[in-house]
């Protein structure tokens, strides 16, 4: 389980963002998640390996 809180530059919370864990390789999507009200996610991981991690918000420039 892989766990984390998603912020912006001011450290306020983005509720809701979408976060999605990609296969370093090939950016294939190896999990998906949505952060709670409070920006907290979990995103349950398979395998041991080298990703990615991309996180989305409306508004926002989509961030890896």
């Amino acid at each position: 389980m892989l766990s984390g809180h998603v912020l912006n530059e001011s450290n306020e919370a983005l509720p809701y963002s979408s976060v999605v864990l990609l296969h370093a390789k090939d950016s294939s999507i190896a999990a998906f998640g949505i952060a709670n009200e409070e920006g907290l996610f979990k995103v349950d991981v398979q395998q041991q390996g080298e990703y990615l991690m991309q996180y989305s918000y409306v508004g926002y420039t989509t961030a890896f």
